[in-house]
């Protein structure tokens, strides 16, 4: 058998932490609720890690490097912010392989997790790699793959303007 790693692509929401609820995530995407964004004031809000945790399933058979990527460098307001509005969310993306799998609950992580925390600059990335060896064995067929997404809190006091916010988050395996 070749060496390959893929990912099927069908991501759904698992676990979450800081007020965000499962409902929240539909159609590949996270809608973060304003209240989990923003104070009554409309400052963002620099207390709580709002997280959510999506799974989809893959297959590996070899050592490979796990690239987390964000197009926006966070979670950016579509049309940009006006000056002395906040423009970019911070958010924190890790990656990794499950112990379980068909999709199935329990279990362990297995490997490395790849944590991208953004910082603003569009098309930010961080590459892990994962390295079969006698201790640690290649992920296998129908193994569960876990991305945590976390918002991170605003530094200081900073108002957001309305809006959307948006980021996409691709995640690569390529074989070594």
């Amino acid at each position: 058998m070749p060496p390959s790693c893929t990912l099927d692509g069908s991501w759904s929401a698992v676990s979450v932490g800081g007020g965000a609820v499962l409902s929240q995530f539909a159609g590949g995407g996270w809608a973060v609720p304003e209240t989990l964004l923003v104070d009554g004031q409309g400052y963002a809000r620099n207390s709580g890690t709002p997280a959510i945790r999506v799974i989809t399933q893959g297959d590996c058979n070899t050592s490979h490097t796990i690239r987390v990527s964000s197009q926006n460098g966070g979670l950016r307001r579509t049309g940009g912010a006006a000056s002395g509005f906040l423009a970019v969310r911070s958010m924190q993306y890790t990656a990794q392989w499950h112990q379980s799998q068909n999709g199935s609950a329990g279990g362990a992580n297995m490997g490395p997790n790849v944590t991208l925390t953004t910082s603003g600059t569009p098309g930010q990335s961080v590459v892990g790699t994962y390295t079969v060896s006698g201790s640690l064995p290649a992920p296998g067929d129908n193994r569960r793959f876990d991305l945590r997404m976390q918002l991170n809190p605003a530094p200081g006091s900073q108002v957001m303007m309305a809006g959307e916010y948006a980021d996409v988050v691709t995640i690569t395996l390529s074989v070594l």
